[in-house]
């Protein structure tokens, strides 16, 4: 029998907290009872109070039953849960609630007819009728998608949509568009009832989970993006990413909201021609312990910064760092197009991930793995434009997925810079970086050695670990170390430094240290920035020759965010995170020769003060 809370109440929790979902299970043979449970903002287990549940039977609603539970019969884990929603349907079909993303296709998705407010029909019937007729145009689209959106008919703009289609498409791609690809989208958003034949759970908060999905099933979702029939978002709507395209399709329709439109329009057209048939998981990855930074023992791992080369471009094999916003995808479907944004655009698989993710919180972040690169670019920000197609030949797993990881991890924006250098600022990003780099099962060793560089400043050697390099005589990969931890390198850069005003220097070393412990080496990508490439190599050359801690490190932080709260630096400008670590480091090396220049110092300074020294005359 499945039983169902009918009552609950939690004493002990904070007073915002909330059962989320509650499921008890009997097993009449076995004659146990197990209680899964779901908690939101929970601060610790209760010591003096129970968890009292009154049940009653789901098939038996006369059947009652109170059941109170001790603290120590309470078990706060939540297990790792994990979907395939590739594989046959074998339950259920649909759920309309807060748990799962709600589908234009549910029965449970209705409307009312204006003629007659008391009946209810299916909108998935309207939404077959809208996008079944003919589009030949900008103003048929938003008429076919305010159809089944009437409420948004005074809210929605789809100036931006219609211009892109009439002046930024040539006259020969228009035709494509509305003659083969669009009915394309149109079928494939309308296979949604065949394709999604299970419930899509979503990925909450604080809950460890992963669900994958084959490319065809999220193309089909993408089109129904694109479509806008996605109804609103759920009870907790306010921490879920927006995922109708309905902000994309508005005035301004400038140069990178444009280049974001044709790399959608060319993903839809590409699987056109060819159908996908891998599959792209998703992973919300939960950790509650994190190394004790002060006392840590680790050294720093191997390291190549390039000033050439981009994290998609150059980080084949590698976990690729995106630069998130904690509602994963940013502002992708809006007016966003920095780091975050472009990767969603040309890997636009990603953006499905809006669907199911939550609000990612200071623990956690997203693995995405699979997810196929179809566009190339140019530009940045204000200057983003598609320039092209691309075809990814990266290799595929055992479960089909393109050897392709990327990990979302959020960073703290900061209105004043001086406040990422406290301890607070500081332990929360370096526990976000060890969130996505995290890999259970991995406690090798890695090798410490510092890089050497060619004649153009770019690294080409790590020591015993083999370096492949490009026609520019640029490091390109670090092949060995995958096979010495098991773990694949991190390719990154300057994460949380652009919008969000993170400190280079800070982010880079952050980065390195969660990457020591998580035993993985680091491919640092300075994106055209000669000067700190070359900087952040000398100093990770002292950092190896003088065997640096991690802990050492963290406390040089700490040395320096208290040097920063010195008033002398109220009025002028302190060192570089970088300068400060050079002399501290270059003054324990050699204490003597600093002792000696202070000597040498002070006489000098005496002999300014001796009103007679210097004077022969005198």
């Amino acid at each position: 029998n499945m039983w169902k809370a009918k009552k609950r109440s939690f004493p002990g929790a904070e007073p915002n907290s909330s059962i989320k979902k509650q499921k008890v299970t009997h097993n009449s043979e076995t004659t146990q009872t197990t209680l899964d449970l779901y908690l939101t903002k929970t601060s610790q287990k209760p010591k003096e109070t129970s968890l009292v549940l009154e049940l009653s039977d789901s098939d038996k609603s006369d059947s009652e039953d109170t059941v109170t539970m001790a603290p120590e019969e309470l078990k706060f884990d939540v297990e790792r849960i994990q979907y395939d929603l590739t594989a046959e349907a074998t339950g259920v079909a649909d759920k309309w609630d807060d748990f799962h993303v709600k589908l234009a296709s549910s029965p449970s998705n209705t409307y009312r007819l204006v003629s007659d407010p008391s009946r209810t029909l299916p909108k998935w019937n309207l939404i077959m009728e809208s996008l079944s007729a003919d589009m030949k145009s900008g103003t048929a689209i938003r008429d076919a998608i305010l159809s089944y959106n009437p409420r948004q008919a005074n809210k929605w703009d789809f100036d931006g949509l219609r211009f892109f289609l009439k002046k930024s498409l040539s006259v020969e791609e228009r035709e494509t568009f509305f003659g083969h690809t669009l009915p394309f989208m149109k079928n494939l958003a309308l296979r949604l009832p065949e394709l999604i034949n299970q419930p899509i759970p979503i990925l909450f908060s604080s809950m460890e989970g992963s669900i994958m999905l084959s490319q065809l099933q999220i193309a089909c979702l993408m089109a129904n993006m694109f479509f806008c029939t996605f109804p609103m978002r759920n009870t907790w709507g306010s921490d879920l990413p927006s995922v109708n395209f309905n902000q994309l399709y508005s005035q301004p329709c400038d140069k990178s909201k444009q280049g974001k439109l044709r790399c959608f329009i060319h993903y839809f057209w590409r699987i056109s021609q060819q159908t996908p048939v891998g599959n792209v998981s998703f992973t919300r990855q939960v950790l509650d312990e994190f190394p004790e930074w002060e006392e840590s023992t680790k050294q720093f791992c191997p390291l190549i910064a390039s000033c050439y080369g981009t994290i998609e471009d150059d980080g084949t094999d590698m976990l690729q760092v995106d630069f998130a916003n904690k509602l994963i995808g940013g502002g992708v479907l809006g007016h966003g197009c920095v780091q975050e944004e472009i990767r969603f655009a040309i890997n636009p698989e990603c953006v499905v991930s809006r669907l199911f993710c939550q609000e990612l919180k200071s623990n956690e972040s997203i693995i995405i793995k699979g997810a196929e690169r179809y566009s190339n670019y140019s530009g940045y920000s204000k200057t983003f434009q598609w320039t092209g197609d691309h075809v990814d030949n990266t290799s595929r797993d055992s479960l089909n997925r393109l050897n392709t990881e990327i990990v979302a991890i959020d960073a703290i924006k900061f209105n004043n810079p001086l406040s990422q250098f406290s301890s607070e600022a500081i332990l929360r990003e370096l526990n976000k970086a060890y969130a996505g780099f995290y890999k259970a099962n991995s406690s090798a060793p890695s090798d410490n050695t510092p890089v050497t560089r060619d004649h153009r400043g770019c690294a080409t050697s790590e020591g015993d670990i083999h370096v492949t390099r490009d026609h520019r005589g640029c490091a390109t990969s670090l092949d060995d170390t995958p096979t010495s931890s098991g773990n694949i390198p991190v390719a990154t850069g300057h994460w949380g430094c652009g919008a969000f005003r993170g400190d280079k220097q800070l982010k880079s070393l952050i980065q390195l240290m969660a990457a020591s412990h998580s035993n993985r080496s680091v491919r640092y990508f300075t994106f055209g920035d000669r000067n700190f490439q070359q900087q952040l190599e000398s100093l990770y050359t002292i950092l190896i020759k003088q065997k640096i801690t991690i802990g050492k490190m963290m406390n040089l932080f700490i040395e320096y965010s208290e040097l920063l709260n010195k008033e002398e630096y109220a009025v002028e400008d302190p060192p570089s995170l970088f300068e400060f670590i050079l002399e501290t480091l270059s003054r324990e090396a050699y204490p003597h020769q600093d002792r000696r220049e202070e000597r040498e110092r002070d006489d000098e300074d005496e002999e300014k003060t001796d009103p007679f020294s210097g004077d022969e005359s005198t």
